[in-house]
């Protein structure tokens, strides 16, 4: 099957023809080679995903014309969520992109007193590759990439209180395996992972205390996007096992 280049659009106008983004004429004119009368496909999660011909090229812009829906809007979605303590940008960009690809809704970056102070949380760029993922893996919505926020924050502000949260508490296999939780993947939930070298004891504490479950996903010590990464995937699932079942 011939590879169909798919593009994330904030409105996509079906009635008549519309140009591309300047970044996204680029990629479609000079890096996929695309000519006039080629098919690429124009989604997001409120409209759906629809196949575009490509009607004009010029040096500077790429105008397409919205042919028919291939997909319907996307309602009613469960929700899941990323907190983790900050790492250094390589590897937050391959966290976000493999979250991405796992559904996800919300990856939230978190300041803790373990945190490097001298790493800084690029927004704008883990946006782009939350966009780049979700047109590579075929989702219709881009997860929501939130500035860094403190642990006080995630438990007190309204955004996240829908969310159950759990906590991942490092080698303590006193807590339930994750292979415990299966119940909880039907509602909106959030696992919170410690950046490297962990939580601090007053945060462990504190995440005992305010946490819904506290949770082990294993005795050995795992980095940061990789403990984010075996959660998300146990996560989703379990999410489809429960869909599969309705």
């Amino acid at each position: 099957m011939k590879h169909i280049t798919r593009l994330y659009i904030d409105f996509i106008d079906a009635e008549k023809p519309f140009f591309l983004s300047s970044n996204q004429a680029n990629h479609v004119a000079r890096v996929m080679r695309k000519n006039i009368g080629d098919i690429i496909h124009i989604f997001n999660a409120s409209q759906g995903e629809y196949e575009c011909i490509i009607t004009e090229i010029k040096s500077m812009y790429v105008k397409v014309q919205a042919t028919k829906q291939i997909l319907d809007s996307q309602h009613d979605k469960r929700k899941s969520a990323i907190a983790f303590g900050i790492i250094d940008q390589t590897r937050c960009k391959w966290l976000v992109e493999k979250a991405t690809e796992l559904d996800v809704c919300d990856i939230i970056p978190l300041c803790t007193k373990y945190s490097d102070k001298q790493l800084t949380w690029k927004r704008d760029k883990m946006q782009k590759v939350a966009i780049q993922a979700s047109e590579q893996c075929e989702r219709l919505d881009i997860p929501n990439i939130y500035d860094p926020i403190t642990l006080e924050d995630l438990f007190n502000s309204d955004i996240f209180a829908q969310y159950t949260k759990l906590a991942c508490i490092e080698r303590d296999m006193s807590r339930a395996c994750i292979c415990n939780t299966s119940f909880l993947y039907d509602t909106p939930y959030v696992f919170i992972v410690g950046p490297s070298g962990g939580f601090h004891q007053d945060e462990t504490s504190f995440l005992i205390d305010k946490s819904n479950y506290t949770i082990s996903i294993g005795g050995n010590i795992q980095r940061t996007e990789t403990a984010c990464i075996s959660c998300l995937s146990y996560g989703y699932y379990k999410s489809l096992i429960l869909e599969q079942k309705k």
